[in-house]
Formats: C-alpha cells, sequence, structure tokens
C-alpha cells in the first residue's frame, strides 16, 4: 500500500515538473507583438517633398486595407528626411529607437546610402519605394526596391536616342548627388557604347533654378547639340529646359522620369513640348489591385495615382505580406520578397531579383499639346539568375 502511494506522488510530481517546464517555456518564449510598427523616412517637407507626399498617400491607402482585413494590426511612424542624408541618419535611429523592424525609404539615394548602414547594424528591413541609383545593387541582405535601377531607365533612354531618333552628339545636365550621378554614368556609358559622342557634362547643385550660366556656356555650340540630357528632379529640370529654350537652344531635351510630374509643363510651358522623357511603365489597368487602387485614389483625390502613390502602396503591401508569412524577421522577410515574381501591384507586375533590384517594364513618353503620351514601353530581358 505504501509502495502505491509512493508511486502516485511521484506521478503527481512528473506531471506538475512537466506543467512547470511548459508554462515556462511559453512564458520565455518570445511573443508576436500585437501591433506591427513600419517605419517610413520620407521627404515630407523640402524641395523633394512632392515625392515623399506621393508616397505617403499610397501608403495609407495601403495602410487602411491592412487594417481592416484585421489580421495583423500595423501602425506606420513616419520621419521626415527633408531630403537630407544627415536628417535622415537621425531620423532613422528615431525609428530603431521604437523598436521598428521595417523601414519604408528613402526617396533620394543619397539619402538611402546613408541609411543602409544603421539598418544593417540593427538588422532592419529597409524597403525604398524611389531610390534608383546603381550602388544600391545587392547592397545589403536588408534592402530592396520597388523602383527600378537607373541601369534601367537610363540605357533604354540612351539606345532609344541612338536609334530611333537617330541622335548623335548630346551634352547631359546632371544635379550633383547619387541620382544624378547614377543616371549620368548609365546614360553616357550606353550612348557612347552605340558610337554617339558627348560634347558636355554638366553637373548642378541640388535645389538649382538658375542655369543661365550653362545655357550661356553652350550657346556658341547649340547648332551642333542634337539633344541634350536632363538627369535630376522635375523643377529643376523644368527650370532647365524654359531657360535652354529662352536661350535659343532649339534642340530635342531628353529627361528622366521626374520629367513625368505636371508641374513641368507648369513651370517650362510651351518649352516642353516635343520633348522626351523615360520612365519606369505605370499602368493603373495593369492588373486588378491597379485597376482598384487608381479608383480608390481617383474618388479620395480627384486624379489619377502616378507611379510613387503606386510604389507606396505595394511597398507597404509587400511587408505585412511578407510579416503574414515570417513575422517581424526583417532577413526572412527581404528573402521572401526578392524571390517574387509577376506580383500583381498597384505599380504594375513586379519581379524582384536576388540583389533587390525589381524589374519593371521602361516607357519612352513624350510631352504631346500639354499631355504626357507613350511613345513605346520595353521590356527587360532577364537572365536565368534572374538579372536584367
Amino acid at each position: 500500500m505504501k509502495g502505491k502511494f509512493i508511486e502516485i506522488i511521484g506521478l503527481v510530481v512528473i506531471v506538475i515538473i512537466v506543467v512547470i517546464a511548459i508554462s515556462t517555456q511559453r512564458t520565455h518564449a518570445p511573443k508576436e507583438p500585437e501591433v506591427y510598427k513600419i517605419g517610413a523616412i520620407l521627404p515630407l517637407t523640402g524641395d523633394i517633398s512632392e515625392y515623399g507626399q506621393r508616397i505617403k498617400r499610397g501608403i495609407e491607402i495601403a495602410l487602411e486595407e491592412v487594417n481592416q482585413l484585421g489580421q495583423r494590426r500595423v501602425e506606420v511612424i513616419y520621419e521626415d528626411s527633408k531630403g537630407s542624408s544627415r536628417e535622415g541618419v537621425t531620423v532613422a535611429h528615431k525609428l530603431i529607437n521604437k523598436k521598428v523592424c521595417f523601414i519604408i525609404g528613402a526617396v533620394s539615394s543619397s539619402v538611402t546610402l546613408s541609411i543602409i548602414p544603421i539598418s544593417d547594424q540593427y538588422k532592419v528591413l529597409l524597403f525604398s519605394p524611389a531610390s534608383s541609383s546603381p550602388k544600391l545593387s545587392g547592397i545589403s541582405s536588408y534592402f530592396v526596391r520597388n523602383w527600378p535601377s537607373d541601369v534601367l531607365e537610363a540605357t533604354v533612354l540612351a539606345e532609344y536616342a541612338y536609334e530611333r531618333l537617330n541622335i548623335r552628339k548630346a551634352v547631359i545636365f546632371y544635379v550633383n548627388n547619387d541620382y544624378g550621378l547614377g543616371l549620368k554614368e548609365e546614360f553616357s556609358k550606353t550612348f557612347r557604347k552605340k558610337g554617339g559622342e558627348i560634347l558636355g557634362i554638366e553637373a548642378y547643385p541640388l535645389n538649382a533654378r538658375d542655369f543661365r550660366s550653362l545655357v550661356g556656356k553652350y550657346r556658341n555650340r547649340f547648332e551642333d547639340i542634337e539633344a541634350i540630357y536632363l538627369a535630376g528632379y522635375h523643377r529643376d529640370m523644368a527650370f532647365a529646359t524654359k531657360q535652354l529654350r529662352e536661350g535659343g537652344y532649339k534642340g530635342l531635351t531628353l529627361a528622366d522620369a521626374d520629367y513625368g510630374i505636371p508641374e513641368v509643363i507648369e513651370i517650362a510651358g510651351e518649352a516642353a513640348e516635343g520633348n522626351i522623357y523615360a520612365s519606369p511603365w505605370y499602368n493603373p489597368e495593369a492588373n486588378e489591385t491597379a485597376k482598384k487602387f487608381a479608383r480608390i485614389f481617383k474618388q479620395r483625390y480627384k486624379t489619377f495615382p502616378s507611379e510613387f502613390e503606386g510604389n507606396g502602396y505595394d511597398a507597404l503591401k509587400l511587408i505585412v505580406e511578407g510579416i503574414q508569412k515570417h513575422g517581424c524577421d526583417p532577413i526572412k522577410v527581404a528573402q521572401h520578397i526578392k524571390q517574387i515574381k509577376h506580383y500583381p501591384g498597384a505599380g504594375g507586375y513586379l519581379t524582384f531579383t536576388p540583389k533587390g533590384d525589381v524589374i519593371k517594364p521602361i516607357a519612352i513618353m513624350k510631352v504631346e499639346k500639354g499631355e504626357f503620351k507613350r511613345m513605346e514601353v520595353f521590356e527587360p530581358v532577364l537572365d536565368e539568375g534572374g538579372n536584367e
């Protein structure tokens, strides 16, 4: 009898130990947060705030949709980079202190490049919806972007200028930062490789509005210049376009994607007519997601979205999709995004590469009768590794 009693006591003790062990394991197991905090570093004020505000509008629409589903509660914490690398670093540390696992940003390539060492150090995913510098390709395991590298955009435009427009002699004006530098390098390299001649390359400072000295420098050579390629932001390119025409330049102006901001036509007026630029092809009819997003956006803002709004929307949606699969694990979410092929996003169909780049069609656009008209769309060809 005594032996059975001891046996029962022993079993009870074992059960208690097992229960305590399980409880302890559950207590110390990492818990997924009730609210996922995602940071956003955007230029919300300053000279390039137009882009930051556009991207924010796209993020906000995506955020509403995500939280309405109720599967994962998401909070976006916005910080203003003001388009400054120094400010970008400061606000990146602020977001790290707020325990974010993911950051959407930045817009300017220079700001993004300044933030990457911080996101690497603290193992936070950085997802840029607008930075295009070739320096960013494969720069970090914690970095992805859904704006194509300058390699795509500038290469397509240089080839189009040489092969379709029969341009043989060109000059380049570029904004003196990583964005302008990347475009300048890729355009000049491709144009020269085709057989074209670059007659001059001129850097100008960020926020430049007065281009009369550059116009004067080349005025006596205007007859030889068949095209001037502008690699910058929409306002500086608009003022350059206007002042070139006022200075007597009658040739073609080529430009990057930012030329598609309507304010270019408002500032440059008739001087913008006939000019050509390359841009990631944004088609609001590309798929059901794009159609729905464009419809909601137009109802709310009484205008159609651009690729910037679409990219903001897709950036948040892709991060949340990664969270649903991997929780607050930045490296696994980054790996998940880099494996995505033909994703039907608001910004069109997206295919990512192992380097964290996105592959999108590039459109050649023309200013015609005060509107932006699509001339042709080029589909990038991928190799077996998924690279362009």
